[in-house]
């Protein structure tokens, strides 16, 4: 972990087998509406991302001391992927 991070979680997850979804502009807004919906459910802070075509990486702030990262990525994910299949 970063020095400068102080504890603060550092996330990088990938696309569903490594495929270049977030080439999209329409999914990347959907990640980044379901990313603000994420946070406001579990009390986090985003203070940065990076969409690649294959993968995420996000430095967030747990507002509280109890927190749960895997649920703040469900969420994320969860909405995300809903969306994208509502579409097709």
């Amino acid at each position: 972990m970063c020095p400068r991070n102080r504890g603060k979680p550092i996330l990088t997850f990938s696309c569903f087998k490594r495929q270049p979804f977030l080439r999209s502009e329409t999914l990347c807004l959907w990640l980044a509406d379901s990313l603000n919906i994420a946070c406001a459910r579990c009390d986090m802070a985003l203070w940065a991302y990076v969409f690649m075509p294959e993968h995420v990486h996000l430095l967030v702030h747990p507002r509280t001391i109890e927190h749960d990262i895997s649920v703040f990525l469900k969420i994320a994910k969860n909405r995300g992927h809903e969306q994208s299949q509502a579409s097709v």
